[in-house]
């Protein structure tokens, strides 16, 4: 269960292809490598923070939509990993992913006024989605994780379709060890920088949790996922898979096979420590 004391980060540009889908586009970190993550931002501060939005809890069962009905979203599969802290005074010393999980970023994509990623991502109660939480047996190559890929289908007037592309995980840019020394040094040293805040004075502010939930980022859309039908409307249904496939090989025929479109929802009987699985309608 993610409960309201949790620091909540997500990872941009973690997965080729997706921020240009996305219309999403970041200033590189002086002399680094092109497929390093551009930052890491926060979208759920637990505590008081100038940045007052991001005081909102904002996991939610379902994605509830913005007042302003003239902003555009697309949901974001993900891979979240729920991290125990470690610090060495008021550093953080290491992260230890226990549990993983599906994880829906749903985002605007119009905010026109935005100077930082982090507004365009905690815009109601009902910003982000968690599917049920599966346990690690370690978070490094011919672990668990090796099995499983992430997928994401979309609902509207009973009509299925694929959404996210159907990705293993371990084609995220940054994963395993590389990822993990990357969050800690960005929670250390991220600069206010670009579209990006400064994070350990929000480490700081936050008490030094000892556990953060950190989204790894969002891969790439179908062709209707990115097109002007895949903005998120009233009615809608979002489903987000992280799956073993060597025990389910066949993704999208499994959903279908048990698939109520009367009760989209029932889906998330399926969870297992072979499925982790989101089903959220949107909502005003």
């Amino acid at each position: 269960m993610i409960t309201k004391d949790i620091l909540g980060f997500g990872v941009a540009d973690n997965f080729a292809g997706h921020a240009e889908q996305a219309g999403e586009y970041f200033v590189c970190v002086p002399n680094t490598h092109t497929s390093m993550p551009k930052g890491l931002f926060p979208f759920y501060i637990p505590r008081p923070y100038s940045e007052s939005f991001l005081n909102r809890f904002c996991i939610h069962d379902n994605i509830i939509l913005p007042l302003d009905s003239t902003l555009k979203l697309q949901a974001e599969p993900e891979i979240a990993l729920m991290v125990d802290v470690a610090y060495e005074g008021e550093y953080v010393k290491s992260v230890f992913p226990t549990h993983f999980m599906a994880f829906d970023d749903t985002s605007i994509r119009n905010l026109k006024t935005a100077t930082k990623l982090s507004e365009k991502k905690n815009f109601s109660i009902g910003s982000k989605g968690v599917g049920n939480i599966i346990a690690l047996d370690k978070f490094s190559k011919a672990g668990m994780l090796d099995d499983y890929l992430l997928t994401c289908f979309h609902i509207r007037d009973g009509v299925m379709r694929v959404y996210g592309e159907n990705s293993c995980v371990v084609t995220y840019n940054y994963f395993y060890e590389t990822l993990l020394d990357w969050i800690v040094d960005r929670l250390n040293n991220q600069p206010d920088f670009d579209r990006f805040y400064e994070l350990a004075p929000i480490v700081q502010a936050s008490g030094f949790p000892k556990r953060m939930l950190i989204a790894v980022g969002a891969t790439r859309y179908t062709e209707f996922g990115s097109s002007e039908e895949g903005f998120l409307r009233e009615g809608d249904t979002v489903i987000v898979v992280a799956y073993n496939c060597i025990k389910i090989p066949d993704i999208q025929g499994f959903i279908e096979q048990n698939l109520r479109i009367d009760s989209p929802q029932s889906l998330q009987s399926l969870a297992s420590n072979d499925i982790s699985i989101l089903v959220r309608k949107v909502i005003r």
